[in-house]
C-alpha cells in the first residue's frame, strides 16, 4: 500500500496490500546477494488477489 493508490479509481483491499517498506526490504535482500549469480526476476505479491 502506498500513496500511489490514493487517486486510482479501482476497488482494492488496501489493508491486504504489501507495505512499501516490506517491498523495499525484499529488493534490498536481492541487492545483497553474491555477484556470482544474477537475479533475473522477482515476484512479490500478497497471498490474495486485490480486486474486489
Amino acid at each position: 500500500d502506498s500513496a500511489f493508490w490514493d487517486n486510482i479509481d479501482l476497488r482494492v483491499q488496501r489493508d491486504k496490500m504489501i507495505l512499501a517498506d516490506e517491498a523495499a526490504k525484499a529488493i534490498w535482500f536481492l541487492c545483497q546477494q553474491p555477484a556470482s549469480g544474477v537475479v533475473s526476476e522477482m515476484v512479490l505479491q500478497p497471498f490474495n488477489h486485490q480486486a474486489i
